[in-house]
């Protein structure tokens, strides 16, 4: 991997662009970087896949460097139109390869490797653990040797009776940070851009969790506004639970959640096949989520043969876009591979 060269430009860059996916993960990552470097802007992105879509803000920008963080599906082209260098870090198996960019993901060497880009970031360039930790738990793993350290400073965040990475996302403190994390990138543009600027100002976890500084309290309350319509929705998706190995659940409004609510169906419902997919814009756009022992990466791409889509990620953990028109093709056909 390209470690000390990306250590090399971080140290350099003096206006870097961050594009990081709009996820805790992407978020922590984004954070660590920005820490370290006490400079640049970050942008979340929510198109897939990076594209043209957003060069206007690299040229508006004008950075000496862009980082792309966690984000699984990048253009090319759209690479090929930055002038200036580009270090893109991520832990998918579409993302090991680039013409224009300095990649770092361990999947290229070990596909097997499971660490999410906030661990890869913490292990670049160090600083707030809590940070690292909230992006590594909300993306479902749990690093014992991180875990250890982390609980030194922070037990009551992570107690010890909690040792899977289910428990840890579900029951602990610091799994309610992902969850945070995840809600403050959810709604109006201008609002994500207000709590990504005030989350860079925070110092400690307990200022969200406790509530102990005006800006602690404010993102915790935006967390909770945004929260109320998340628990409605997973009201509505345990309603449709029934003797079908497939739990499929649609919904229409204009925040995409599929990803947290399918992440907590599988925990709650550990033997089902979730599917989570908002109707948007013509299409199905959503989550597939699986238990270890069932490959739905593998199902998906077969299921997508021969329909208007598009989908991947990891073998328990995919996301997907499906046009309505096609639905019963490829529902049928991921039946049949699962």
């Amino acid at each position: 991997m390209n470690r000390e060269r990306i250590l090399e430009e971080l140290s350099t860059c003096k206006r870097p662009l961050f594009f990081f996916d709009d996820d805790a993960d992407g978020l922590s990552s984004f954070l660590l970087l920005y820490d370290y470097i006490k400079e640049g802007q970050g942008v979340c992105v929510k198109t897939n896949p990076l594209d043209d879509r957003l060069l206007n803000k690299v040229e508006s920008y004008d950075p000496d460097k862009v980082f792309i963080l966690d984000i699984p599906s990048v253009e090319e082209d759209f690479l090929s139109k930055i002038k200036v260098p580009v270090i893109w870090i991520d832990h998918h198996m579409n993302s090991i390869e680039s013409k224009k960019a300095i990649v770092h993901n361990p999947k290229k060497e070990n596909p097997e490797d499971t660490r999410p880009t906030s661990q890869l970031c913490y292990e670049l360039v160090g600083g707030k653990l809590w940070v690292a930790m909230t992006g590594i738990v909300a993306d479902w793993v749990y690093d014992k040797d991180l875990v250890k350290k982390f609980r030194r400073a922070y037990h009551d965040l992570l107690p010890s009776t909690v040792r899977t990475p289910s428990k840890a996302m579900f029951e602990s403190k610091i799994g309610e940070m992902g969850k945070i994390f995840n809600f403050l990138l959810k709604g109006q543009t201008k609002d994500v851009k207000k709590n990504i600027n005030v989350l860079t100002r925070i110092k400690d976890p307990y200022e969200i969790l406790n509530q102990t500084t005006s800006q602690g309290k404010f993102l915790y309350k935006q967390y909770k506004t945004l929260s109320k319509s998340y628990d409605d929705l997973l009201k509505s998706a345990e309603s449709k639970i029934g003797k079908d190995k497939f739990l499929i659940f649609k919904y229409k409004t204009n925040t995409s959640i599929t990803s947290q609510l399918s992440n907590e169906l599988l925990y709650k419902y550990p033997n089902k096949i979730i599917l989570v997919l908002r109707d948007q814009n013509g299409y199905y756009k959503g989550s597939l989520r699986s238990g270890k022992d069932i490959d739905v990466r593998s199902a998906l791409e077969k299921a997508l043969s021969g329909v208007e889509g598009h989908g991947g990620g990891h073998k328990n953990a995919c996301g997907l876009g499906i046009k309505k028109e096609c639905w019963e093709t490829f529902i049928d056909a991921l039946r049949k591979e699962l």
